[in-house]
């Protein structure tokens, strides 16, 4: 699609682009095949795109959706004139007309037995939150190839050692095997957005990695630790609201307690919350919740 069709198309629709819906349209065909290239979607996985928008993707989609049989493509679309427009073109598409973050996959598919796979260009500005609504629904989710901000993706896919790593790196690679695909320019895209793209694909694991005692503990330290993450691990964790609320009679108790926890998890004091792996931040919110924060 080029440029001037997807203006002309937006103009028959009466849709202007919203930044806070982030709606930067794709038009490149070759990104597309790259998308579909990094996928790896099983034989029996039913296909659902997010945000399809103006339906560049959805037509290779649907290509491939009538070429292994499948009877349905599902697409999650919150602008209801891009919906209808959808509904229109492509005879094998169902289209739910609503925020993405709403939608409970068995209950809205009526069917709670199928594996999903996921593509979109996901908005910039919802990207955390898309992906929290991942994790939430990750029990019918196979995988996703996703379409996101550079500079998130570096961020969500680094490892520990990285100064992109950071506590969204943790908390999603908890239930993901994440893949970092080609960079895209913003001249794919109408309008162009200011900073580069990339695919990323997310592979869910069978079960959370690493299993943990206590979910709530480890999620308030992984946020601790990254609350200052410059400082040493001792200090983000002493300055962090976590730790000041905790029933201590003094500070000096506190820090004790806290030195006590990282030497029964054999982690130095000294070293920064982006060093730490998965089983290292498991291993420290077990130790913490044993000292009794």
């Amino acid at each position: 699609m080029q440029r001037q069709e997807v203006k002309a198309l937006l103009a028959r629709l009466g849709v202007k682009p919203s930044k806070g819906r982030g709606q930067n349209f794709l038009i490149e065909p070759e990104v597309v095949e790259d998308l579909l290239q990094f996928s790896q979607i099983s034989a029996d996985a039913e296909l659902i795109e997010i945000g399809p928008g103006l339906g560049v993707l959805t037509e290779k989609l649907s290509k491939l959706v009538s070429t292994r049989q499948r009877k349905i493509l599902t697409a999650i679309e919150v602008e209801p004139e891009f919906a209808t427009n959808l509904r229109q073109r492509f005879g094998n598409l169902t289209v739910i007309c609503d925020d993405v973050r709403n939608v409970n996959l068995p209950l809205t598919l009526d069917s709670a037995q199928a594996k999903y796979y996921l593509f979109g260009n996901l908005p910039y500005s919802l990207s955390s939150s898309i992906l929290e609504w991942v994790v939430t629904q990750r029990e019918y989710i196979e995988g996703a190839v996703f379409l996101l901000q550079r500079e998130f993706v570096e961020r969500i896919s680094a490892q520990p050692g990285s100064r992109a790593y950071g506590s969204i790196s943790v908390f999603l690679q908890r239930y993901a095997f994440l893949d970092a695909g080609s960079v895209v320019s913003p001249e794919v895209f109408v309008p162009a957005p200011k900073v580069d793209s990339q695919i990323v694909r997310l592979r869910m694991r069978a079960k959370p990695y690493p299993e943990l005692k206590n979910e709530a503990v480890f999620e308030r330290i992984v946020r601790a630790a990254f609350s200052a993450r410059r400082k040493t691990l001792i200090n983000s964790l002493m300055q962090s609201s976590f730790v000041r609320n905790a029933n201590f009679a003094t500070q000096q108790n506190t820090k004790a307690t806290l030195q006590a926890a990282l030497v029964e998890a054999q982690i130095d004091e000294q070293r920064r919350a982006e060093t730490l792996s998965l089983d290292e931040f498991a291993q420290l919110a077990d130790s913490i919740k044993r000292q009794g924060f």
